[in-house]
């Protein structure tokens, strides 16, 4: 290095100008240029501080950067919540504190040191509201000057309801304003949006939070540059302050909330031109006229034109235009004026290679090509501290990349490969590939083949395509000598900028996430249901044949003349075989839940006889029990709804049939209203009362759960399977209600569920009545029931039993007391006598001479049905399976001239030929087409009742046969025979 040039001060050369002037200066003119130079020294001044604080703020701006930077990389830590994830922040980091805050600001979790709240602060307020990093107020803290920053915590969903906050040790700021030093009192200080001092020489205003308005001079000037500092406006002007004159200059600090301003003595600056004007004014009274012209001149050469060409480059700097550069003759002068033009010359220089430098590798990170890195050696303190943020943050971004299950690459605009993780590199190296292959990514998106790529990801890869396009598809790779495995596939177009001041290029991320064993996993749990389906479909098969006999046959047993005490033995055959298939539905039932294969009905039925039935299957339970059966319905329920009537019925039946198990005496009540009613639909209440024994609170939490039961100790009293409760629960919820249960030991239960039906907009509306139990009763229908009671009462009491099939029993009495006085005391909300089905089966009139074709290959089930249906007047043909079937109709078409059967009950499990393979051969001959086929099996899962009709049957019969539903769908098929028949 060359010795620099003796410096000479510019103070000296204009008193050394201003000697040889001062000949033919008079005293006006000295006065005069007195004043002018101090303006004019004003000036320059303002000039030459405005971009110092500029390039100060633009100081902070950059640190504050990097540790931006470096939070967003700890925001990205997907394990950012945990402690020890919290602790490794800590540790690589200058934090005082660090913690996980929630929306509402309290601390979930974090570092010693973090405050427990932050509702309080500012920072929660601007998080809300920018949903974007916000770096609050600094303070002193414990270890010297501190900043907090904060970023939102966006989950999967991209909400937030978490913030990552956490306080630097950042001395930077102390750093900047105690290394601008204008003049003796002068100062620099840094401000937040709301006047206060964050940052100053003393930390006195810092501690107190000194608004600068109280530190500089509540004067209007004062406040005036406060409000601009707030707006984030750049400038530089003179100033009354407490202290004096003075000039401050001033500049936002980018990406915060703060600005940064520098404040100068104006009697520092001024007090040599001040020397000098009285020097002039003593020396050159009478010069000033003849010298004043080349003065001036003078002056512009050595002090204004140079400045003035420094105070445009600032200018420049400050607008961040780094390429031209001060004049080499500025710079190679020995006075402070060189001086200048070389700090300004090196720090434009410094400023702009980071600048380069951060662009590049925005750019290399734009473009995938993430492990690039920069040099740091080259840089010196804080731009060196930028540059190795910027590296520490792509290192913790490929870190993240590296560690994900995931296999991830990223393809430039060409598709060639750019940056591929570990698990991709993993991948390819088992599948025979490498990162290398320019047809890398058409072979991943084609499963290997680029010919065989997806219309959608071909068009999201061509020219066509847009930024933000996502394609989504499930592919098969295999290694080679390996079986293949499945991966979902996520292929994005983006859009990245890879050059300077160049137009956004295509960049294209793959994710490849290998579901081979969620995939062989989920086809073990199909097949696995599927067994579990097809074995009980064969359970009810199996067990509802031998069923169908013993219900059957005890039925047809009570028909036959029996003792009493036989009857009694029949009856209680009859009523355990009709609780034990009450069982075996249930467990078919919990089994239809479980695989979510139980669906409702959407059909249109009325609310008052589906509550009817409900009473008349309770009333013999209601007279032998001695229990009253009440119905409160509120007035003004709607009556003609849609939805499954059968399923409402069933979740009655399960909730009063257990009021019935358990109460021994009193009543129970069942209540009905109306909850709410829109235009098309209306969401009632429906709840059972009794008297029973009641639950204590432990009983009641284990109810509506599958096998269990609120008494579950060997010794109960009480049967069943546990499943009742648990069906309701489920129904109720599919018919868009809930259901909840309140009771006490001792005081009884009240069972109480919501649903939601739609209004049949096919029917007239009416309110919902029980038909069977008006109001009031005339007098000959009051002595018709008298007349009844005394008979019966004659006769004695009735015989044990009397069951009708289903076990319905011939209707007795409201409650206890039974008689007249008990019938007359019945309300309209009492359940009435209930008819009953009665033992003996009448022949049916409609079915006189009509012929059945009987398809069935169990003896005991032939026996059954024929029994049933000769006694109700038809004629029956057996056909032991599926081809006899075929047989017997080709030869009864030879014998008659119409058609030889009007209805065929067909089985569907028979050795030779099974009941669908035959119902499609009969389909599938023209003379039959009109023939009825009524499947009757013992199947009664619905997916075999849709089998059966898509094989072309008219309807379906599940065993064991109910007469009722028999005769029903029976005289729903047969219509009544036309007089001429000529079959006979």
């Amino acid at each position: 290095m060359t010795d620099a040039p003796p410096r000479r001060s510019i103070a000296s050369r204009l008193l050394l100008t201003t000697l040889k002037l001062v000949v033919v200066l008079t005293f006006g003119l000295v006065f005069f240029m007195v004043y002018y130079m101090n303006s004019m020294a004003e000036k320059i001044l303002l000039s030459v501080l405005k971009p110092v604080a500029r390039t100060a703020a633009q100081s902070v701006e950059a640190n504050l950067h990097a540790m931006a930077d470096r939070f967003y990389a700890m925001r990205d830590n997907s394990a950012i919540g945990e402690t020890e994830a919290i602790k490794q922040a800590m540790a690589s980091t200058e934090l005082v504190w660090l913690g996980v805050y929630s929306e509402r600001g309290g601390l979930i979790s974090g570092s010693a040191g973090s405050p427990m709240r932050l509702t309080r602060r500012k920072l929660m307020g601007l998080l809300e509201a920018t949903n974007n990093l916000v770096i609050d107020d600094a303070a002193v803290g414990s270890a010297g000057l501190e900043i907090a920053m904060g970023v939102p915590l966006p989950d999967r969903e991209g909400s937030v309801r978490r913030y990552l906050i956490g306080s630097y040790v950042y001395d930077l700021l102390g750093e900047v304003v105690g290394d601008i030093s204008v003049g003796g009192g002068g100062m620099a200080f840094i401000v937040n949006d709301e006047g206060d001092v964050v940052a100053n020489l003393t930390l006195g205003p810092v501690y107190s939070r000194q608004a600068l308005a109280d530190m500089l001079g509540p004067t209007p000037a004062v406040q005036g540059l406060v409000a601009r500092m707030i707006e984030g406006r750049i400038g530089a002007e003179p100033l009354q302050t407490s202290a004096g004159p003075a000039f401050v200059s001033y500049s936002p600090i980018r990406g915060t909330r703060w600005a940064l301003g520098v404040t100068a003595s104006r009697a520092d600056f001024m007090s040599q031109a001040r020397q000098a004007g009285s020097a002039v004014l003593l020396i050159t009274v009478t010069a000033v006229l003849i010298f004043s012209f080349i003065f001036k001149e003078v002056l512009n050469w050595l002090i204004l034109n140079p400045l003035s060409r420094i105070s445009q480059n600032a200018d420049r700097l400050a607008r961040g235009q780094f390429d031209e550069q001060i004049d080499a003759e500025l710079a190679d002068r020995p006075d402070e004026i060189g001086s200048l033009s070389r700090t300004f010359s090196d720090m434009s220089r410094t400023v702009k290679n980071v600048l380069d430098e951060v662009g590049r590798l925005t750019l290399v990170a734009g473009g995938g090509r993430l492990k690039e890195r920069a040099d740091p050696a080259a840089h010196q303190g804080d731009y060196n501290r930028i540059v190795t943020s910027f590296n520490a943050t792509m290192d913790v971004i490929c870190s993240h990349f590296d560690a994900l299950p995931d296999a991830l690459a990223f393809f430039g605009h060409d598709q060639r490969p750019i940056y591929a993780n570990k698990a991709m590199e993993d991948l390819l190296q088992s599948l025979g590939l490498s990162v290398g292959l320019t047809d890398l990514l058409g072979r991943l998106a084609g499963s290997g083949d680029p010919a065989q790529l997806p219309r959608q990801a071909a068009a999201l890869l061509g020219p066509s395509g847009q930024s933000g396009e996502v394609h989504r598809a499930e592919i098969t790779l295999a290694a080679p000598d390996q079986q293949p495995d499945n991966f979902t596939l996520t292929l994005k177009r983006l859009a990245v900028q890879t050059k300077p001041d160049a137009e956004r290029e295509a960049c294209f991320m793959l994710i490849l996430n290998n579901v081979t064993a969620l995939s062989r996993a989920l086809e073990a749990a199909q097949a696995a249901n599927k067994a579990k389906s097809e074995f009980l479909a064969n359970m009810s098969h199996e067990i509802r044949t031998p069923m169908n006999a013993v219900i059957g046959l005890t039925h047809l047993l009570l028909q036959t003349s029996l003792d009493p005490q036989q009857t009694e033995y029949a009856d209680n055959a009859n009523r355990s075989a009709q609780a034990l298939l009450g069982v075996i539905n249930d467990i078919l039932d919990f089994s239809k839940v479980e695989a979510g294969k139980l669906t409702l009905e959407k059909i249109p039925f009325q609310l008052s006889k589906t509550i009817g039935d409900v009473a008349i299957m309770f009333q013999e339970q209601s007279r032998r029990t001695g229990l009253a059966l009440r119905f409160e319905i509120e007035p003004g329920l709607p009556d003609a709804l849609l939805g499954d009537p059968l399923r409402l019925s069933q979740v009655f039946i399960n909730i009063v049939g257990n009021a019935f198990k358990f109460t021994k005496e009193g009543a129970i009540t069942v209540m009905i209203k109306l909850l709410s009613r829109a235009e098309d639909q209306c969401r009632l209440q429906f709840s059972v009362r009794d008297t029973g024994i009641g639950m204590s609170p432990e009983q009641t939490a284990r109810l509506f759960k599958a096998f269990t039961q609120a008494d579950a100790s060997t010794t109960r009293r009480y049967g069943g399977t546990g499943l009742g409760l648990a069906i309701t629960k489920s129904l109720v919820e599919m018919m868009g209600g809930v259901v909840s249960l309140a009771s006490q030991l001792d005081e009884g239960t009240t069972v109480t569920f919501t649903t939601l039906f739609e209004l049949d907009p096919q029917a007239a509306q009416s309110d919902a009545r029980l038909e069977f139990g008006g109001g009031g009763r005339s007098e000959d229908e009051e002595e018709e029931e008298e007349e009844e009671e005394e008979a019966a009462e004659a006769e004695g009491p009735p015989k044990p039993g009397e069951p009708g099939l289903g076990g319905e029993t011939r209707g007795g009495h409201d409650g206890p007391t039974g008689g007249k006085k008990a019938a007359r005391s019945r309300t309209a909300q009492t359940a009435p006598k209930a008819k009953g089905a009665r033992l003996k089966i009448d022949p049916v009139p409609e079915f006189e001479g009509r012929r059945v074709l009987l398809v069935e290959d169990n003896d005991v089930n032939v026996l059954v049905a024929k029994s049933l249906m000769t006694k109700m007047g038809l004629e029956v043909t057996v056909a032991g399976n599926g081809q006899a079937a075929l047989d017997q109709l080709a030869e009864a078409s030879k014998k008659s001239l119409g058609p030889p059967f009007d209805v065929v009950l067909m089985d569907l499990q028979m050795p030779v030929m099974d009941g669908l393979e035959a119902t499609k051969r009969i389909r599938a001959m023209p003379e039959y087409q009109g023939l009825t086929i009524v499947a009757m099996t013992a199947h009664a899962f619905s997916e075999e009742r849709e089998r059966c009709l898509a094989a072309g049957m008219n309807g379906h019969l599940s065993k064991p046969i109910d007469v009722a539903v028999l005769t029903d769908t029976l005289k729903s098929f047969l219509a009544p025979a036309p007089a001429d028949d000529a079959r006979n």
